[in-house]
């Protein structure tokens, strides 16, 4: 089984054993690959010819192998240019059907479409690339279309055509397309198929504006994507993040992008203790954001949560000056304890009608003169 987080030196070794599965490994360096595709065994060159981080000189070099089980691998993998597909290995008969039965649907073991893509390569074995791509795309059906939707460089412009079409998985391989030009995106971001309208909230090159119109969908799923976005505007980032999915909120309040000021906002609210749960040293490293929580939570109006909010040493001075003069006895206890409270607030809570936080600032006034 491959191992995708094999070293590149530890392939190198292991390359004297078993090169077949090294040949076939995602991390093979570049050299090595270009290595076992001189080998004299077949089964060798084959593997260089399937792994999709083969490059395109090697996998151009094998294009023109003795073996047609090397060329139909070469015919297979993504990476081959989509020229050198239709243009050379398209004209090779022992491989053309591999293409045409790869571009067509499969249903019940049988290729509805295969013979007529066959026969358009054929037919325009010596025709320009433009000609040989428009035919597929008209006449190739839409399992043609979209394995043409999913070329990384298929031409600007059949993309464009192709966002156009009804055919809801070709759209949505468009959307996902990295080559797709912004303004298809923009048009399938409006789609009313919600896989193409998450296909297109995927897309790393959607730009902003649309990203923030699909951070209004009702869509979950689209929601979940977006949150996951680090361009963002913060307005809208904090939105996601106060979201009523448990998953989409995950994902925004863990966003790196999500700002300090909406962070602060957001422990001072509902959802609090979710944000700290995934982010456990945040108020480590923002003391001062504490600062801020605790000054909130001073003004609750559940007692038992303003006093220990009002006993921890990060409360400000003015709220710690307000709180002493609180008509709750538990909120002028919890100041007369608080490490930070001045003598001047002491003195004047040693006279409180409440024995009880009149004891404890007497307490705290003889650490006062005794230090």
């Amino acid at each position: 089984m491959t191992r995708p987080k094999t070293p590149p030196d530890v392939l190198e070794k292991l390359a004297q054993k078993d090169p077949r599965t090294v040949g076939e490994h995602p991390n093979t360096p570049p050299e090595l690959l270009l290595k076992f595709s001189k080998s004299v065994d077949r089964r060798l060159r084959e593997s260089v010819a399937e792994n999709r981080n083969t490059p395109v000189s090697i996998l151009e070099e094998l294009a023109q192998d003795d073996s047609s089980e090397v060329r139909r691998q070469v015919s297979g993998n993504p990476n081959t240019p989509i020229s050198l597909l239709f243009k050379e290995l398209a004209r090779d008969a022992s491989v053309s059907s591999a293409i045409a039965y790869r571009m067509s649907s499969n249903k019940y073991g049988k290729y509805p479409e295969g013979e007529s893509i066959l026969d358009i390569l054929a037919e325009e074995s010596t025709s320009s690339l433009e000609t040989i791509l428009q035919r597929l795309a008209q006449e190739g059906g839409e399992a043609a279309r979209l394995f043409l939707a999913r070329r990384f460089d298929l031409p600007a412009n059949f993309l464009a055509q192709f966002a156009e079409s009804t055919e809801i998985q070709v759209c949505e391989a468009v959307a996902q397309n990295l080559n797709t030009p912004v303004s298809c995106l923009e048009k399938l971001a409006q789609s009313p198929k919600t896989k193409v309208r998450e296909a297109v909230a995927q897309n790393p090159n959607t730009p902003i504006s649309t990203l923030e119109q699909l951070s209004k969908d009702k869509n979950y799923e689209i929601l979940l994507q977006i949150a996951q976005k680090t361009n963002l505007s913060p307005e809208i980032l904090e939105e996601l993040a106060g979201s009523k999915s448990d998953q989409v909120r995950e994902k925004a309040m863990l966003n790196p992008s999500l700002p300090k000021d909406a962070v602060e906002r957001i422990l001072c609210g509902e959802y609090a203790t979710h944000y700290l749960k995934l982010n456990p040293d945040f108020l480590s490293r923002h003391p001062d954001s504490l600062a801020v929580a605790l000054n909130h939570y001073a003004k609750s109006q559940f007692a038992l949560v303003s006093f220990i909010a009002l006993n921890q040493p990060q409360i400000s001075q003015e709220l710690l000056q307000e709180k002493s003069l609180s008509i709750s006895w538990l909120e002028r206890l919890a100041v007369a304890q608080n490490p930070q409270a001045t003598q001047q607030i002491l003195i004047q809570l040693a006279q409180d009608s409440n024995q009880l936080v009149r004891a404890a600032a007497k307490d705290k006034l003889q650490n006062f003169s005794q230090s």
